[in-house]
């Protein structure tokens, strides 16, 4: 009997420990992904902020809008970011990952587009 009882508070033992070592949310939100646009990986504070300016507040709001009318409100809202590097930002981050990962190919394009865009503006 006492085999069994030493045996059963092992196994409540590593049970507790096992479940510590999960991540428990901090408040009901946290457990949710609201795919707020701080959060994704290719958007830092600064960028956030003006695409929170352009009306765009989270990542399905980017991935419905997509990354080029995305980047074209950006332009309106900070004239500054005309750079292919902020399309290439948005264009990662709606696809949830890195412009890096982009293929070569698109990335070229976008590049081409953002050099199309300034020459016919300015």
């Amino acid at each position: 009997m006492k085999a069994h009882t030493r045996r059963g508070v092992t196994e409540r033992a590593q049970e507790t420990t096992l479940r510590s070592l999960v991540p428990r949310p901090r408040c009901k939100f946290d457990a949710v992904d609201l795919g707020l646009i701080e959060d994704v990986v290719t958007i830092g504070p600064i960028l956030a902020k003006e695409l929170r300016a352009a009306g765009i507040r989270s990542r399905e709001a980017l991935q419905q809008l997509g990354a080029m009318k995305g980047w074209e409100r950006l332009s309106k809202v900070n004239p500054d970011r005309d750079c292919a590097s902020s399309l290439l930002a948005l264009e990662g981050g709606s696809r949830g990952g890195r412009w890096l990962e982009l293929p070569d190919a698109e990335r070229k394009q976008i590049a081409e587009y953002v050099a199309q865009v300034k020459r016919s503006s300015g």
